[in-house]
């Protein structure tokens, strides 16, 4: 996931204004992010890195992070415990059945599912000592935070 949608209002996982961390699925459950500006580059890095990469999955994160680890950062980051809220697969179910043409019901319910999260010691800029943004550093560089 791209690291931005977390703190979307519209998305909701992150809800600044009211200091709110939304699970989706599981507090344990992880989100693999990314930023845009680190997808970009680590893919530079892929296309020209020798020997060539053909045909296979490259991974590429800038962290992943459960959302209990999530919650964590944001109330250290803000200095604030936030509000812990669980969104279950029948809450998603229901709000993507109640609204399916809301692209963000569809796409809260996809990051529920396996195969959307990896560790990162298999990233391709792990191991290739390309360093990536955190969501930490992140929300430091793109939000006020005072």
């Amino acid at each position: 996931m791209i690291t931005s949608f977390l703190f979307r209002e519209d998305f909701g996982v992150i809800d600044l204004p009211n200091k709110v961390i939304h699970a989706l699925g599981d507090w344990q459950h992880s989100l693999t992010l990314t930023s845009c500006e680190d997808i970009g580059a680590v893919s530079v890095e892929v296309l020209f890195h020798q020997p060539e990469i053909f045909d296979q999955v490259v991974f590429v994160a800038g962290e992943t992070a459960s959302f209990k680890e999530i919650g964590d950062k944001m109330d250290r980051l803000f200095n604030h415990k936030f509000e812990r809220v669980l969104w279950d697969h029948q809450f998603l179910k229901k709000k993507l059945k109640d609204d399916s043409a809301n692209i963000f019901n569809r796409y809260r319910l996809v990051f529920t599912h396996p195969g959307v999260t990896w560790p990162m010691h298999v990233t391709f800029n792990h191991r290739n000592n390309i360093p990536t943004v955190g969501i930490e550093q992140w929300a430091n560089e793109h939000i006020d935070i005072n």
